[in-house]
């Protein structure tokens, strides 16, 4: 897809999600001014599947736009797909500014998938300094373990990144046993 492709599609996505999020006009609304039935302003829901594999794949493909608005719209951050979290895939995948917008939004930051592996031993796995950093400053727990034992420090160490071996390092040293 060219680049000018991408940006209108980005721009349309956008453009849906701002629209479901403007109310309906008489449509029945609760005290909160959300749509009576449970969902969302106009009466959708992003917070289940729909709303989900979207924040998925905007959260693999690094839109940080788009997971930004889908999560206000209502898509829930830790919805997990196959035992994987938006911020898991994110981290994997080396998208810095997605994790940024996730851990701002509440994403579960030690949640772990079918492996045990948190989204820190992904962004470690990954060799991706800026995503380890923001994960750790946001207080990632640097003693949680895989499923062979392992924590993001011992990953790092077999990895051969010294700086990122360097920030967990630090981040232990600081935080104490």
């Amino acid at each position: 897809m060219t680049t000018t492709k991408t940006a209108a599609a980005r721009a349309a996505c956008l453009a849906v999600l701002a629209a479901a999020a403007a109310p309906v006009p008489g449509a029945a609304q609760d005290r909160d001014g959300a749509a009576a039935g449970g969902g969302r302003a106009a009466g959708v829901d992003l917070g289940g599947s729909f709303g989900s594999d979207l924040l998925m794949v905007a959260a693999r493909g690094g839109h940080g736009d788009l997971v930004e608005a889908l999560v206000a719209a209502g898509a829930d951050p830790d919805a997990a797909d196959g035992g994987w979290t938006p911020l898991m895939s994110a981290a994997l995948f080396g998208r810095r500014g997605v994790v940024d917008v996730l851990i701002r939004a509440g994403a579960g930051l030690d949640v772990q998938g079918p492996d045990h592996r948190t989204a820190l031993m992904h962004a470690v796995w990954n060799g991706d300094v800026g995503v380890v950093h923001s994960l750790v400053e946001a207080g990632a727990d640097l003693s949680l373990e895989d499923k062979n034992g392992e924590t993001a420090l011992t990953l790092a160490r077999s990895g051969g990144s010294p700086g990122i071996v360097a920030i967990l390092e630090a981040a232990e040293a600081e935080r104490g046993p």
